[in-house]
């Protein structure tokens, strides 16, 4: 079984990978016609009920925080009083 905290991480991985971030999550969970980012947002199916998680966690996680490069843009990143490069980690 998936903890939560590693459903965050690939919540929030997956948003960086399709080009999802706080500003643009909700426009993109009501015009996606792809199945794949609806499922992501919470549009499409139910992702978590084994562990009783809203629909809309995702959605609402990236909204609050960023996507997985925004989060570490803030903290580590360039945008920090202490960067550490993304290395191995960049998704690139």
């Amino acid at each position: 079984m998936v903890r939560p905290s590693g459903l965050t991480r690939n919540c929030l991985v997956n948003a960086e990978e399709s080009g999802i971030n706080s500003s643009n999550v909700d426009e993109i969970r009501k015009s996606s016609t792809n199945p794949r980012i609806k499922r992501i947002l919470g549009a499409e199916g139910y992702q978590c009920k084994f562990i009783s998680f809203d629909n809309a966690w995702c959605s609402n996680t990236i909204k609050h925080l960023g996507n997985y490069g925004d989060i570490h843009d803030r903290n580590p990143g360039p945008n920090a009083v202490i960067t550490i490069d993304r290395g191995l980690n960049r998704l690139d």
